[in-house]
């Protein structure tokens, strides 16, 4: 989604310091925890080297409409994100809530990142050999496009609404992709030689860490001999699952986690949601859901590392990562593992430091 990120403000002074003096890399690494706004962030570098107004960017000139669009000639957005989670996000949400329009603009940016993926082919197992399939993608793709060219006022109508996400859902189950082949880097690499954009060229991968060896071998030639005027802004959550070769050639930066105040707030900001203290992890799990957040259970971590403990734990680790204290945590149950004697059964409290 195309706008600034919050709660990244070191992220956001780093990368717009580097870009207005002339002194960003062309290569990019961004790390961090899903939902931190990685792919923002990139979005954003893209409209700031695009953007035509003199405050940049300013979100509403041509080219960052484009951006926000995914049609940008000067912009190649490879996302490798479960997209059907976010739609059957955003349908529950809507079930449950009613239609909310700012969560609109997310949905459309969901729906045009399926299209895109599908008619780019960056991902070549993105698509499908059935011939019938294909056929119903187009059919498909068709009512998206109708869905698009609605008026302002019936694109927010329920049944419209309702329409475009089941006709998103089958295409996402098309695009679900838990790998990038060697095949994709060469197609992605293909385009930008023989792009004819005049200006910078902006590469976005996220999901890096699921490139092939062949894949991220072939990629790694391309870091080492960049094309002229390209950028390229990768983004993983596993930066410890990519070649040392392909770290070493890119700026690392990398990204706070989203506790969930700072969700609620995100919420608050972005789609006009009123939070209460009763309602904060529900608002927080929105954000999670749409931005494709599988956070693992804290629960079953600290069970299968101290064994079966009691709810005093529990209670306490939730209130602390609540408050975006999770070194405090750490800290709590390295000392439960260091100074106690766990048992299967034995109660556990903790003691305020």
């Amino acid at each position: 989604m195309l706008r600034k990120c919050l709660h990244q403000d070191n992220v956001n002074q780093v990368i717009e310091k580097s870009f207005f003096n002339n002194t960003i890399s062309h290569s990019i690494l961004f790390t961090g925890d899903y939902g931190s706004g990685k792919s923002t962030m990139a979005l954003y570098l893209a409209a700031l080297n695009h953007c035509t107004s003199e405050n940049k960017p300013c979100f509403t000139c041509e080219d960052c409409v484009r951006i926000r669009n995914l049609t940008h000639t000067g912009v190649i957005f490879v996302n490798t994100d479960n997209a059907y989670s976010k739609l059957a996000a955003l349908k529950t949400i809507f079930e449950e809530n009613g239609i909310i329009e700012k969560l609109i603009i997310e949905l459309n940016f969901i729906i045009r990142d399926i299209k895109y993926r599908i008619e780019s082919g960056y991902l070549n197992n993105s698509g499908t050999k059935n011939k019938k399939k294909q056929k119903e993608n187009e059919k498909r793709l068709e009512k998206i496009d109708e869905y698009f060219s609605l008026d302002s006022k019936l694109i927010v109508d329920e049944n419209n609404i309702n329409s475009a996400l089941e006709n998103a859902k089958f295409l996402a189950e098309q695009v679900k992709n838990d790998n990038i082949p060697a095949n994709s880097i060469r197609s992605i690499m293909s385009s930008v030689y023989k792009s004819n954009f005049k200006g910078k060229s902006v590469v976005i991968i996220t999901g890096i860490h699921k490139m092939r060896e062949q894949g991220a071998n072939a990629f790694l030639k391309t870091l080492e001999e960049p094309p002229k005027d390209t950028q390229f802004i990768l983004c993983t959550e596993e930066p410890d699952n990519i070649l040392p070769t392909i770290k070493s050639r890119c700026n690392i930066i990398s990204f706070n986690s989203i506790n969930t105040g700072n969700a609620c707030r995100i919420a608050e900001k972005n789609w006009g949601l009123n939070v209460s203290g009763s309602n904060v992890d529900d608002v927080g799990g929105i954000l999670e859901r749409i931005s494709g957040s599988n956070r693992i259970n804290r629960h079953e971590i600290i069970d299968n590392v101290i064994g079966d403990i009691s709810g005093n734990l529990f209670s306490y680790v939730d209130d602390k990562i609540k408050d975006g204290e999770f070194e405090r945590v750490l800290y709590e149950i390295n000392n439960i593992l260091l100074h106690k004697e766990i048992n299967q059964n034995k109660n556990i409290t903790v003691q305020n430091k």
